[in-house]
């Protein structure tokens, strides 16, 4: 091989993979879908928006949490006992994926929130301290069985609790249920499936991007032509 030849190739091999990544980094959009909103239907065949209802939940040292509370955060509801052990360490396993990704410091409006259905105060209490999150970026709660079943079933839809009633063992949910700023329910998840993971990173992405640009310091945008950052 001559030195010119050498040349063209050891040129092509720099300069090509450099071409490729300044192409796909700032000449091309990534595209967003819109996170679509839950609705059902009503005894008179119109459709409505499934929104959160009024609940009290409680934190640790009997801390209220309320419709109120949620509103202007973007959250991930979830219902979980401890003594499901391993349905939780899934669960809350593949939370803790997506907790630990986030940018706290860009996503100061996302909320985790952890329903408990029914465990003792010292079980709770334990879990709280295993888990290893900021209790304020990921809430454990607690509620009175009627205020869990009137939020998971009346207010979310959640099929889980179709089988279930107030007195019932305590279990885990396997849907995840994500809620955006206006307490508006905007999409379910499978939590127990990794494959979901993605999308519901995705999803909390989309949402900032396309409806809260201004959280991160952007412009508004186009609907579906957001520039990398």
């Amino acid at each position: 091989m001559n030195r010119r030849l050498a040349g063209i190739v050891t040129a092509s091999v720099i300069v090509i993979p450099l071409l490729t990544y300044f192409l796909l980094r700032f000449g091309t959009h990534q595209k967003f879908d819109p996170v679509p909103t839950v609705y059902t239907i009503n005894e008179s065949g119109d459709s409505i928006k499934r929104e959160i209802p009024d609940f009290v939940l409680w934190l640790p040292d009997s801390v209220p949490v309320n419709h109120d509370s949620l509103i202007g955060k973007l959250v991930y509801i979830d219902f979980f006992s401890v003594r499901d052990t391993l349905k939780t360490k899934v669960l809350h396993g593949h939370l803790k994926r997506i907790y630990d990704n986030v940018e706290w410091d860009r996503f100061n409006n996302l909320l985790f929130l952890s329903i408990n259905t029914g465990d003792s105060p010292e079980e709770l209490a334990a879990y709280r301290k295993s888990l290893g999150v900021d209790l304020h970026q990921w809430m454990i709660v607690s509620a009175d069985e009627q205020e869990i079943f009137k939020l998971g079933a009346d207010g979310l839809g959640i099929d889980d609790f179709s089988n279930k009633s107030p007195g019932s063992q305590p279990f885990t949910c396997a849907v995840v249920t994500l809620v955006d700023k206006a307490g508006v329910v905007r999409k379910y998840y499978q939590g127990y499936d990794l494959a979901q993971l993605r999308k519901m990173e995705e999803d909390m992405i989309t949402l900032f991007r396309l409806e809260y640009p201004e959280e991160l310091g952007n412009k508004p945008a186009a609907k579906k032509a957001i520039s990398q950052p």
